[in-house]
């Protein structure tokens, strides 16, 4: 072998080395730029995952859900009042749960609160939690009454002269575990003596109205002063409110007994005066069996009047009301009743003056009418109006002094 092919193959095996030394390094490039771009990937990830995590950054440090009523019929819309702190939280979305019937309750983005049937009949307790990691959490308890059914018949069934506590509370405990609905016209003084009893009436859904305040026998309401009688409503309109209950917008005035004077004063305060159109006379008889079978009497659109002052009367609503559940009547409050017929009765309650419409009270329709009868027709039971309903005459100085309507606090 000669110098020149040493030479040759020396010069071969360095520029073999050196290529081999070029791509070494060109990888090493290549590998530290592969690095460098996973690091800024890496970097990218991790700066989104901050900006998603921004929607906490300023978390919820108050929430409050307030709800305005106790009670929901299925079917209605309840909007609830949401606030949360501070204004600029960044994640004010909140999670809904609920005790019960969840699959019949809703509560949509913008705070309203939906039924569906299936809900009714249950007191469900409705719950708020923060999703932004707070852990703040609000509930209240509503409870959820059947939807009313235009296909069937309905009453509403009222109670005067309480509230008493140990009648008054017996009688609700009977509407409470029957889901039913009245109306409790409540005295100004008793309300004044037993507000927990007014707010229990209100809470459980029944309708609060006004049967003034002293029930006074001489002078009746009808027959005081102007000033008399707009301090017997003013009382008891605060006396309600301070019992934590919205003010009325029923009165039935003491007897029903009204005139001129008296119903542009009530007019003037926006009441509907509402009395009666099947009279128990439960003051009368004193006997459950009796007021048992004036209320078993009742007919579809009824108004009954009852007193829940009496300790007689608590056997009868006990076996009243579920008895004509039994037979599909529903329970309304005077409110309901006016709004169904005022629904469904095109022409007919353009005001809010009931007696305006029906001369003497609110009388009973059948289920083939749905509308207003004659200020003529015959109560339930096929009986015309009672003796209190004669009162109702413009002049009523005869209105009968009806010993029921006493003081119930001896």
């Amino acid at each position: 072998m000669n110098n020149k092919s040493v030479n040759l193959r020396s010069m071969l095996a360095l520029l073999l080395a050196l290529i081999l030394i070029m791509a070494t390094v060109a990888c090493g490039k290549a590998s530290a730029s592969g690095a460098s771009g996973k690091d800024q990937a890496g970097k990218g990830n991790k700066e989104e995952a901050a900006t998603e995590a921004a929607d906490n950054s300023v978390p919820i440090t108050d929430l409050k859900v307030t709800c305005p009523v106790s009670n929901i019929r299925v079917g209605e819309e309840l909007p609830l009042q949401i606030e949360i702190a501070p204004e600029g939280a960044t994640n004010k979305k909140l999670k809904w749960s609920f005790s019960e019937a969840d699959e019949y309750i809703d509560v949509s983005k913008d705070g309203v609160l939906t039924t569906e049937p299936g809900a009714e009949k249950h007191v469900v307790k409705v719950t708020a939690k923060t999703t932004d990691g707070s852990n703040l959490e609000q509930s209240f308890d509503l409870r959820i009454f059947p939807e009313i059914d235009l296909d069937r018949p309905f009453v509403a069934i009222t109670f005067d002269d309480g509230p008493n506590p140990s009648t008054t509370n017996a009688i609700l405990d009977v509407m409470e575990e029957n889901y039913a609905k009245g109306t409790f016209f409540v005295l100004g003084k008793c309300a004044v003596s037993y507000p927990e009893e007014v707010k229990r009436e209100y809470d459980l859904g029944m309708e609060v109205g006004s049967h003034t305040y002293s029930h006074s026998d001489s002078p009746t309401f009808a027959n005081m002063s102007e000033a008399q009688e707009k301090k017997e409503i003013e009382d008891t309109n605060a006396a309600i409110e301070k019992a934590g209950v919205p003010t009325p917008v029923l009165l039935r005035p003491p007897y029903g007994a009204k005139n001129d004077k008296a119903k542009n004063v009530i007019k003037s305060y926006g009441f509907s005066i509402i009395n009666w159109n099947l009279d128990t006379e439960d003051w009368k008889y004193r006997s459950s069996d009796h007021t048992y079978q004036e209320i078993m009497k009742a007919q579809d659109g009824d108004i009954i009047l009852l007193h829940d002052i009496h300790e007689f009367n608590v056997d009868a609503v006990k076996r009243a009301v579920p008895e004509l559940i039994d037979q599909g009547y529903q329970f309304v409050t005077v409110s309901e009743l006016y709004d169904i017929f005022h629904t469904n009765n095109e022409g007919y309650a353009k005001n809010n003056d009931w007696d305006e419409l029906v001369p003497n009270g609110i009388v009973h329709s059948r289920p083939e009418q749905r509308q207003w009868p004659s200020s003529n027709s015959q109560s339930a039971g096929g009986q015309t109006g009672s003796e209190e309903e004669a009162t109702e005459a413009e002049e009523v100085t005869e209105a009968p002094l009806l010993q029921e309507d006493q003081d119930p606090v001896e």
